[in-house]
């Protein structure tokens, strides 16, 4: 005969289950196979700013602005269909009402037989990773755009030429929307005269009256 469990010990081990959850740092969400929460850590209640008796039972449609919600579903029913866990990169909107960026991290659990009741997923918020790596990517285009600049300069030998092919490289490698070079003039205005100038709608600098 098969040994009974020791009530004790399965006790234990669901007190241990029902804790495990809000150790865990990132935002922790559990669905039904309607797409109906069923629960949530604390770190997703502070994240989110509001409680599981809030929450539970809701949708997507109803706790997340639609277009996103939109997203939510299809990559729940996905899930539902192909099995497995699911990763993807999208974006949610916390607590203080800020878009934030967002990977999924999702796998769907079964029953005791396998069949599919419902979903686990985390959040892990990547805003100041992308930050950074846009920033880094800014730093490497500027960086390239100064070093032709400087290749530039060497090579040159018509100063007209010098300026329009450095205007060029800072739109095209540093990916500024324009930029103009100008001189001084000697008048009262101490006006200035574009000499030279690329980039998106740039050709009315021609024209216009700098000081």
């Amino acid at each position: 005969a098969k040994p009974k469990a020791d009530p004790q010990l399965l006790e234990e081990n669901e007190s241990f289950l029902r804790a495990l959850p809000d150790a865990i740092p990132l935002p922790i969400f559990y669905k039904d196979k309607q797409g109906r929460y069923l629960g949530f850590n604390r770190a997703y209640e502070e994240f989110f700013g509001a409680s599981r008796n809030q929450l539970v039972g809701k949708s997507v449609f109803d706790i997340s602005p639609r277009n996103l919600a939109e997203i939510y579903y299809a990559k729940d029913n996905e899930l539902f269909e192909n099995g497995g866990v699911q990763c993807y990169e999208s974006q949610v909107r916390n607590a203080n009402g800020e878009l934030r960026d967002v990977i999924f991290n999702k796998a769907i659990f079964t029953d005791s037989e396998g069949t599919i009741k419902g979903l686990i997923g985390a959040i892990l918020d990547i805003t100041e990773r992308k930050r950074m790596e846009d920033a880094l990517k800014d730093l490497n285009r500027e960086l390239r755009a100064v070093t032709r600049c400087h290749q530039t300069l060497l090579r040159a030998d018509d100063e007209q030429e010098l300026l329009d092919e450095i205007c060029r490289i800072i739109v095209e490698e540093a990916t500024y929307r324009m930029t103009w070079v100008g001189y001084v003039e000697h008048d009262e205005a101490r006006s200035i005269r574009p000499v030279s100038w690329a980039g998106f709608d740039s050709g009315y600098i021609a024209d216009a009256a700098l000081t």
